[in-house]
């Protein structure tokens, strides 16, 4: 009777206990946040290889892994080391607290004044306990301790405890979880480590500072040596492994973080946190599931806690998966062109990117081989940006190319610069699309002045008659300026519009964005250069997780595709020695540009597959001399071309879409009757070649005229007549200008009047009598100082003024 009366007392107990146990479960719930701390973050390349990390806020590297990552034998040496009877005790060995117990008050009367070793009876849920939420070491806090202990054994399995200590350990200075400290003590992932290097982390989190793998002095090999044997006499290790542990040495080190693409790491980090693709993730990946199930057995009675981990699993998505970290076989083919470079289906701080590791490296390799032989023109920065046409994502991004280097900090993909003449390509294409050249039709390149403004070409000189290939190859100034206004209100700011980079109104800009006068930085220069690889179409482009522009038609497919045609096969002997580069160069169209004072040097490469932008110049705003953008980023978009040919990553044409053929037509610039120059050229089939008079501007009739390309008398009869009849005589370039005497107190002024027809003008100055001079010729004004008005006039009575002003010194 006694002891049934025993039993049904135990049982009466237990079920007491057990009631008593839910109650304060349900009370005081575990307290999860010490699971769900922020996590570092880690950047993978399109190859699955670790470009860069971000440490957490609190300054602590910390990596999670799932249970499966964790080697077996890592387990079991932590538990042979830390709590061997791990598998047996329900959160707390009631031997080792009286133990520990014991010994501890016995010293306490034995060495009151003594510093002593005390024994320590903490499980390792015990640890995961305090760990989860530190506090300072109290017999209160121990009880706290004790229950957390229970509480987990009752909501965990053995096996995502031991997860959760692996995740949550210390393992010295700001290295937390096993996943950081193989990473960063040896380079590895957890599935590569040795039984050497799995016995040095198995020891550390026992006295993290002391055992710490990087400290100086340490004897790791003695630290290691004793685990190896005490695992060998468990029958843990065989006699081979044992061996080759003992023999294994070590020294200590810590390996720095990877630092690849730090501007593109920066704009990545910072879209993830924005775009809320990371967030914080359990030590546990079992959190929300094992604690629902904990709820459904209950009843209801853990309620709370069931809420609290359903929370925690919407902010994970799968396990961390730390033997990515390190390891070169991430799976990153998942990362296509359809989808964002964060991978939703892997852990919240692991970010999967669509840049090209090997590309990256490569192409800062070209930029600073470059700068190194631009030092002499005073150039100290340079930056490049690679997209890739298909994914329409960016696969390489240098902001500087050097990021320790002068300046290097600064980011020069996003810096918005002058951008030369880089946009006159799309100048062209427009005149395509409005039938106003074909490739080998005939553009004029001579003299032209407008109020204010006297355009000149890069070498100061002018090429005469030019086709219009020739033009955009050789990157005239004047031929782009004649199409932009030739244009009107549908040119290359109302495209640019389109784009969404064009901030200020068409007046801002004037004349002047024909030759780049508008700030673009280099990002948005060569993602809208992706739109000759895209059939005119500029397509949103993903950048390190965000999407960078809107989709827009902006060039029609035939124009695009004749463009490539024009700037393919464009003349390239002013390159000089760069032109070498060129040879068996797959399908690439480039442009190069230059903008003022050489402060910006460009050039943008473009094939089917690749976009590539090049700049070099200085970030302090400085002046580099004698060099231009062919001479100086040709050579990167050349290389890394190259590069990418021999590689087989790019062997494509570009495809001519329908609409486009070749056929014989006329290029003539002027054509009065019969055509003097019939020739096979690519044309829009739906475009008509428009030769109205009205296309012909005063300056490049008077070039023609005055170099018997046209005769005088043939034109005075002919199509154009009343047209140009009514064309104002073209004055030099004086009007608006300010002019200093001499010695004397006078100036004498040479100036010119042309006009269309008639072998004299009449010229009067300030309204006095009407002086005959010869049509085009100089002559001479002898002025002291005053407010001029010089005043021409043709036999047509076509009539043209400019005012200017003479000072004294």
């Amino acid at each position: 009777m006694k002891f049934i009366g025993f039993v049904k007392f135990s049982v009466f107990l237990g079920a007491f206990l057990l009631s008593l146990f839910l109650i304060l479960d349900f009370l005081f719930p575990l307290n999860l946040a010490g699971l769900n701390k922020e996590k570092s973050l880690v950047l993978y390349s399109s190859e699955g290889e670790i470009l860069n990390m971000q440490i957490s806020s609190d300054e602590i590297w910390r990596f999670y892994a799932s249970s499966d990552e964790i080697p077996q034998r890592l387990k079991q040496s932590v538990v042979h080391f830390e709590d061997r009877y791990f598998y047996y005790h329900f959160g707390v060995n009631p031997f080792s607290i009286a133990r520990a117990f014991t010994h501890n008050i016995s010293q306490n009367f034995t060495h009151k004044n003594a510093n002593i070793a005390r024994v320590g009876a903490s499980t390792i849920t015990m640890q995961v306990a305090r760990m989860m939420n530190p506090k300072e070491r109290s017999y209160k806090n121990k009880f706290i301790e004790i229950f957390n202990a229970f509480q987990l054994e009752f909501h965990y399995t053995k096996d995502e405890i031991l997860t959760m200590y692996f995740n949550l350990a210390p393992y010295g200075g700001n290295i937390e979880g096993v996943a950081s400290a193989s990473y960063f003590y040896f380079g590895k992932s957890l599935g590569e480590l040795s039984n050497a290097q799995i016995a040095l982390l198995a020891v550390v989190p026992k006295n993290p500072n002391k055992n710490r793998l990087d400290r100086a002095n340490l004897d790791l090999n003695s630290l290691k040596n004793r685990l190896i044997s005490s695992l060998y006499k468990a029958g843990i290790l065989s006699l081979s492994e044992f061996e080759r542990a003992s023999s294994e040495k070590f020294t200590p080190t810590r390996h720095p973080a990877p630092n690849f693409a730090p501007h593109y790491a920066m704009r990545a980090f910072k879209n993830a946190k924005n775009l809320g693709v990371v967030g914080r993730a359990g030590a546990s990946e079992a959190v929300g599931a094992r604690m629902g199930e904990t709820a459904s057995k209950t009843a209801g009675v853990a309620e709370g806690v069931s809420e609290t981990a359903t929370e925690t699993k919407r902010a994970r998505t799968t396990s961390v998966g730390a033997s990515s970290v390190g390891a070169s076989s991430v799976g990153a083919s998942s990362v296509g062109a359809s989808q964002s470079a964060h991978s939703a289906q892997n852990d919240a701080n692991l970010i999967h990117s669509n840049l090209n590791k090997t590309y990256q490296i490569t192409l800062e390799n070209f930029l600073k081989s470059r700068i190194n032989d631009l030092a002499k023109f005073g150039v100290k920065n340079g930056s490049a940006i690679l997209i890739d046409n298909e994914k329409m994502a960016v696969v390489a991004y240098a902001g500087s190319h050097d990021f320790g280097g002068f300046l290097g900090q600064n980011d020069g993909i996003v810096w918005a610069k002058n951008v030369g003449s880089t946009l006159k390509p799309f100048i062209y294409a427009r005149a395509l699309e409005e039938g106003l050249i074909t490739p080998r039709r005939e553009l004029i390149d001579a003299p032209i002045s407008f109020k204010n403004y006297s355009p000149r070409n890069y070498n100061l000189g002018f090429m005469g008659v030019v086709s219009a290939n020739e033009a955009l190859g050789y990157s005239l100034n004047i031929p782009a300026l004649k199409l932009l206004l030739s244009l009107g209100d549908d040119g290359l700011y109302e495209l640019l519009l389109r784009a969404n980079l064009a901030p200020y109104s068409k007046e801002h800009y004037g004349l002047g964005l024909g030759l780049g006068g508008i700030s673009i930085n280099l990002l948005n220069l060569t993602h809208l250069y992706s739109v000759f690889a895209n059939s005119g179409e500029l397509k949103p482009l993903e950048l390190a997780g965000a999407k960078v522009g809107q989709s827009a038609q902006i060039l029609s497919p035939q124009s695009a595709y004749i463009i490539t045609q024009m700037l393919k096969n464009a003349p390239r002997s002013y390159l000089g020695s760069v032109w070498q580069n060129t040879k068996n160069m797959p399908a690439l169209m480039f442009k190069t540009g230059t903008s003022a004072d050489g402060r910006d040097l460009y050039t943008i490469g473009v094939t089917p597959k690749f976009s590539l932008g090049v700049w070099f110049g200085n970030f302090n705003g400085e002046k580099t001399s004698d060099i231009s953008g062919g001479l100086s980023a040709a050579r990167v978009v050349f290389d890394m071309f190259s590069y990418l040919s021999n590689t087989g990553a790019i062997n494509a044409e570009f495809a001519r879409p329908s609409g486009v053929s070749e056929k014989e037509i006329c290029v003539d610039f002027f054509v009065e009757k019969e055509c003097k120059k019939m020739v096979r050229d690519l044309v829009i089939e739906s475009v008509t070649l428009r030769d109205e008079c009205e296309f012909y501007r005063p300056s490049e009739l008077f070039y023609l005229l005055q170099n018997g390309i046209i005769d005088a008398n043939t034109t005075k009869n002919g199509r154009c007549k009343d047209k140009f009849a009514q064309i104002s005589p073209a004055l030099s370039d004086i009007d608006g200008k300010i002019y200093e005497v001499g010695d004397s107190g006078e100036i004498n002024l040479s100036a010119s009047c042309t006009a269309v027809f008639g072998d004299e003008i009449f010229i009067s100055v300030n309204n006095s009598p009407y002086e005959v001079k010869k049509n085009g010729e100089n002559f001479m004004l002898n002025l002291s100082p005053g407010e001029y008005e010089l005043s021409c006039l043709d036999e047509n009575a076509n009539f043209s003024v400019a005012k200017f002003r003479v000072k004294n010194r």
